[in-house]
This record gives C-alpha cells, sequence and structure tokens, in this order.
C-alpha cells in the first residue's frame, strides 16, 4: 500500500507540474505577439510558423461574415483579420445587424477628393483624412480603399469627382497630405489605381499605349511622391494593361520602378476582380488577389507545387502583407476610438468648413455676389439640383443627386444633408423669402410617367408579362398588374421561376410591359427607356418610338419623340430583355411635367430680387464608377432651363 501511495503521489505531482508548465506555455508571448519587437524581427519569428497552404491563404483575399472586405486571418496563429474600409472621403463599413441582413455604416461626408484638391491646402487635407481614419478605427477597419488618384486627363471620365486633379505636381502634394493625414491613425492607404486607369469605359479591357516619358511626368510623380513622401503602405494594381501587359502583372511598373526605384516596402493587391493570371501576377509582383479567389487560393497552391512560383516568392509576399498588418497594430490592439466620434457635431463642422473653402468661383460679373441682403428679400433657388421632389428619383431619397456613385458612394441620411435650397434658406434670416422651384427633371430629363394615365381594363397601372427567355417565346410564367416602372432586379431577383428553360440562367429573362395610355393635353411627348444592361424598346401604337439596345453606364437611356393628342388612346408597350449579369434595371419615363416644372420656375424667376441655378447630373448619370460620359453637355431640359430664365 505504501508503495501504491507513493507512485500515486509521484503521478499526482507529475501532472501538476505538466499542467502549470502549459498554463505559462499559453499565457507566455511568441516572439510575433512582443510588440516591443521591430517589425522585422517579428515577421521573421511568424513566418517559418505558417504552413504552405496558410500562406497561400493569406494572400487570397477574402470577404468576412459582415460582407466586408478583408484579408482574413488565421486563428491558429492568432492572426487578425486585416479589414479593408472604402473612402476615399468618408468612411463606409459593413456590419450585421440584429436582425441577421447587413447595414451599410457611413461615416461624416467630406469633400469629394477632386474639392479636397481645390482647396490647394495640404494641412486641411491632412485634418480631413486623420479625422476619416479616426472613424474607421472606430469601426474596426484597418485600411482604407483610397486615395484614388488617377490624373483627370479627359473631364468626361466618371470617376472625376474621386481624383484630385489633371496636374502631377498637386497631384502627388495632395496625395501625400492624404496619405500622411489617414496614416496618422495607423489606417493604411490604399493608392489606387496603379497605373493609367484613365477611363472607365472598357476598364477591365482596354490596352493603354504610353511612352515612358509620359508615364514618369505624367502618371507615376503622384505616386512616387505618396510613397516617398508620405510612406504610404499599399497599392492597388488597375484593371486596364500598359504597353499590352495587364497592371496586376506588370514587371516594369510593379517590380522595376515600384519596389526598386521607389523603395516601396508595402504591399500591392488587385483592384476588385482585376487579377488575369496566377504565376505571372505573383512572379512580377502582386502580393493580393481581392476580393475572393479567382487565380490564387487552389491555383496559386498548384503554382507553387509545381515550381512555376518559388515558395521565396510567396514568402515575400506574405512579408510584404504582415508588414502592413504589423505597422497598423491590428495584432497589438482593437479601435482607440469609440463610436460616438462617427458625424459628430466637430466633424460635421469641419466637413462644411471644408466644403466652403473647397468651392471655386469662376466669374462674379458686376459683382453679384455676395447677395447684398439688405437690398435682396426674395431669393428664387431654381433647377434640379436644388432640393429632393418629385422631380427626382420618383420623390424617393438618394444621395446620388450631390454625390457621385461607385464604390467611393457614402450613403448618407436625408436628414443630413444640407441642399443648396436648405443651405441658403437657413442663413439668409426671416426678412428674406427663399422658394425653390426644379425647372425640369434631374438626371436625364425625364421622370416616370405617372400612372394616372395608364390603364388597363379602365384600372390604373401597366401590365407586365415575364418570360424565361430572352425573345418573349412561350407563354408568361409570371403576369401581374401594378403601377410600376422603374425595375431594378439585380442580384435579389423578383422572378425565381427565370432561367428554367434550359441553357439559361436566372438573369436571362425578358419582360413586356402593356397600357392604355391616355394623355393630358395635345403636345409633342418625349419618352425614355432607361437601362443600365440589356435592351429595351418604347412604342406607340406599335410604332417604335426609343431603344436602347445594350445598355450600360455609357448608353444608359435612349429616347424619342412622338405628337399625341388629348381625348385619344393610345396603346403604350415596352419590352425588355435581359441577357445576364447582375444588374437588370428599367424606367419608362417621359418628359410632359417639364412643362409645369419651368412655367413654375419663370414665375419664381420674375418674382425673386435673385436667382440661385442649381444644375448638374448625378450619381446615376455621367458621375459614377464603371460609366464615362459621352459629352459634356447638361442635358437638354437642363439646357433649355438655363436659357429660359436667364431671359427673365
Amino acid at each position: 500500500m505504501k508503495i501504491i501511495s507513493n507512485k500515486l503521489t509521484v503521478c499526482i505531482v507529475f501532472s501538476f507540474l505538466m499542467l502549470n508548465s502549459n498554463a505559462i506555455k499559453a499565457q507566455e508571448k511568441l516572439p510575433y505577439q512582443n510588440s516591443e519587437l521591430k517589425i522585422e524581427e517579428r515577421i521573421n519569428d511568424l513566418l517559418p510558423r505558417m504552413t504552405l497552404e496558410e500562406k497561400v491563404n493569406y494572400v487570397t483575399g477574402g470577404i468576412l461574415s459582415n460582407n466586408q472586405e478583408s484579408i482574413n486571418g488565421i486563428e491558429r496563429l492568432s492572426i487578425p483579420d486585416f479589414v479593408i474600409a472604402h473612402g476615399p472621403f468618408g468612411m463606409k463599413m459593413r456590419r450585421r445587424n440584429k436582425n441577421g441582413g447587413i447595414t451599410l455604416d457611413a461615416g461624416t461626408y467630406f469633400p469629394v477628393s477632386i474639392a479636397m484638391a481645390a482647396t490647394w491646402d495640404v494641412d486641411k487635407v491632412k485634418e480631413i483624412t486623420s479625422t476619416i481614419g479616426k472613424e474607421m478605427n472606430a469601426v474596426g477597419a484597418m485600411s482604407n480603399a483610397g486615395p484614388a488618384m488617377n490624373i483627370i486627363r479627359d473631364p468626361r471620365t466618371g470617376r472625376s469627382f474621386e481624383y484630385f486633379t489633371e496636374d502631377p505636381f498637386l497631384n502627388g502634394q495632395i496625395a501625400a497630405a492624404y496619405t500622411k493625414g489617414i496614416q496618422s491613425e495607423k489606417i493604411a492607404a490604399i493608392l489606387k489605381h496603379y497605373i493609367v486607369n484613365n477611363q472607365e469605359l472598357n476598364r477591365h479591357k482596354v490596352d493603354v499605349q504610353v511612352s515612358e516619358r509620359a508615364l514618369r511626368e505624367i502618371y507615376f510623380p503622384g505616386f512616387e511622391t505618396a510613397i516617398k513622401d508620405a510612406d504610404a503602405q499599399v497599392i492597388m494594381g488597375a484593371y486596364n494593361k500598359v504597353n499590352g501587359v495587364h497592371s496586376c502583372e506588370n514587371d516594369f511598373t510593379l517590380n522595376q520602378v515600384l519596389r526598386k526605384e521607389w523603395g516601396f516596402s508595402g504591399f500591392v493587391l488587385s483592384d476588385w476582380s482585376g487579377t488575369q493570371s496566377t504565376a505571372a501576377s505573383a512572379n512580377n509582383g502582386l502580393d493580393v488577389e481581392m476580393p475572393r479567389p479567382r487565380w490564387y487560393g487552389n491555383k496559386l497552391l498548384k503554382a507553387v507545387n509545381d515550381n512555376k512560383v518559388s515558395e521565396d516568392v510567396l514568402n515575400t509576399m506574405v512579408k510584404n502583407v504582415l508588414r502592413v498588418v504589423f505597422w497598423s497594430g491590428a495584432f497589438d490592439q482593437g479601435p482607440m476610438y469609440d463610436k460616438n466620434i462617427i458625424r459628430s457635431k466637430s466633424h460635421l463642422e469641419m466637413a462644411r468648413t471644408a466644403s466652403s473653402e473647397a468651392m471655386v468661383l469662376l466669374k462674379n460679373e458686376n459683382n453679384t455676389l455676395p447677395f447684398n441682403i439688405n437690398k435682396i428679400k426674395n431669393i428664387a433657388v431654381i433647377g434640379p439640383n436644388g432640393n429632393y421632389g418629385g422631380h427626382f428619383n420618383n420623390d424617393k431619397y438618394d444621395i446620388g443627386l450631390f454625390q457621385g456613385g461607385g464604390s467611393a458612394r457614402i450613403a448618407s441620411k436625408q436628414e443630413s444633408i444640407i441642399t443648396p435650397f436648405l443651405g441658403i434658406k437657413n442663413n439668409v434670416g426671416k426678412d428674406v423669402k427663399v422658394s425653390y422651384e426644379p425647372g425640369c427633371y434631374a438626371e436625364s430629363g425625364y421622370g416616370l410617367i405617372p400612372t394616372k394615365y395608364l390603364s388597363v381594363d379602365n384600372k390604373e397601372g401597366i401590365e407586365s408579362s415575364y418570360y424565361n427567355n430572352v425573345g418573349f417565346k412561350g407563354d408568361p410564367f409570371k403576369k401581374e398588374v401594378n403601377k410600376k416602372l422603374a425595375y431594378n432586379w439585380g442580384r435579389g431577383l423578383e422572378i425565381p421561376e427565370a432561367g428554367t428553360a434550359k441553357n439559361n440562367d436566372k438573369y436571362k429573362f425578358s419582360v413586356a410591359f402593356k397600357s392604355t395610355l391616355k394623355v393630358p393635353a395635345t403636345s409633342d411627348y418625349s419618352f425614355e427607356v432607361r437601362n443600365e444592361s440589356g435592351n429595351a424598346k418604347i412604342f406607340i401604337d406599335g410604332k417604335l418610338i426609343a431603344e436602347n439596345k445594350k445598355g450600360s453606364r455609357i448608353d444608359w437611356n435612349n429616347t424619342g419623340k412622338i405628337k399625341l393628342e388629348k381625348g385619344k388612346e393610345y396603346e403604350l408597350e415596352v419590352k425588355y430583355a435581359s441577357f445576364g449579369g447582375h444588374i437588370s434595371n428599367l424606367r419608362i419615363g417621359w418628359d410632359y411635367e417639364n412643362i409645369q416644372y419651368l412655367e413654375k420656375a419663370k414665375i419664381a424667376a420674375k418674382n425673386a430680387d435673385a436667382v440661385v441655378l442649381t444644375v448638374g447630373l448625378s450619381a446615376k448619370v455621367g458621375e459614377t464608377e464603371a460609366g464615362d460620359r459621352r459629352t459634356l453637355a447638361l442635358p437638354e431640359a437642363q439646357q433649355n432651363l438655363i436659357n429660359e430664365i436667364s431671359k427673365m
């Protein structure tokens, strides 16, 4: 018994020592987790601990559960997610809401990039972007998809509002200030889009033929300055080719210039789905594919195993990423700021001050400005971009009336937006009357046809018949009558039966709309079909009035004119065919209300002591990512408004 007792005691003591030793090891920090070590020391300790598969996964971008883009971490090694927020002129982040859905949070809406540059004030830009950085930190971001800093070589470019300038020197100074400001809060700046991404039309396919002199004198300087003077941490490769080679696998621009000449030590990621190869991209300088595996992931793992990409190259890619992640403090701390700072009073005041400093007065004949409030007692704000109302987006709020569209879009709430009308009204005092009239429809100058003029079997509305093919063939699988003339089918397709035909998919379908039209007056009427994809046609009594054959953000509408008489009934028919893809939308419009809008505007102008005329485009028309303008001319309705009010 005694021997057994001693053995039991020895076993218990030995087990305790083992448990205690493991507990101590669990509490000890590994070298790469020690924030007091130099970054390179931490990288050199962590890299050998990663498996080949983990290395490949780390340089293959991902989407978090909240649908936010990220370089996904590795739980086994406590490597954190490196979360990418979207700027470039305000914080934008997605999160899971209480219902399990996705909510898009918006930060303070600061002046857009071209307006920042218009201040010519680097200190102001640093102040703005430092504040953006604080708001991004508060929501858990580590990097910002910005600044967007391509040279504005053609003002028709859809993202001109999102870029700084056409001047290479100013581009570098503002980009460096932007970078210094946001990185002061340990939010990595992602300079984009490298390089010569100066048009949106065919941006995935265009091959930019450019001399080395032009690259070095016009396109490179901004990026070089932001890297050398501001230590920019991340570069985003562009979609386009440069002299026959895709930007994200271009040895000259990525390795020779960016790395060797400029000494860039951060990482290069692709624009979203901008990677075009595996081995060529990895070997020629692309560290990370975003936002999901197409060419990296398993393909990169195979390329390494097949010796098409060496593990040394892969190790360099991982090191470049880890260098930035360690720099950001992601390993060592969480958010430093409370979410209460987002859209705080001080931040909104800063945005307002910066906006006023960004405005450029091009002409001031007869010293018209500033208004003499002692003499002016009635101000008419006229124009579709002066305020919200039925003239824009069918009277539904959308920030796009005052902001460009695409990935830069900040979804600000309506109560935080001060329109030109509200801004003037709130600041002139009680003794001055301020009125508003739109003068015409916003954007293209067309609005949805009011359904009070449409009927099906003497009931207000329009009939829609859906087909599971693009040719309106067979019996429709869905038929309904409603009052809807604007559709955005998108990814969450409203017609799940579509695509049931053989060799078809759910994004290929067609819809035929029919209704009886009774016009309110005898007049010339212009009709519009507006679609960013597919083919749309509009007929009156069987006559083709307008057709938009291949809708896009370049060719987003088509119009046609016809004279109609009051008291007669006309058969209105619209046909739309979607040929696939994730965008399927349609708006059926006309211009009749412009007559009333213009008459009311002329009366307001006649009674006013001063008129402020507000015109322009929107996030959906002309000022958006993935789309360029064909002309600098304003829509005809706005040109007519300017001419008529100028006569008053």
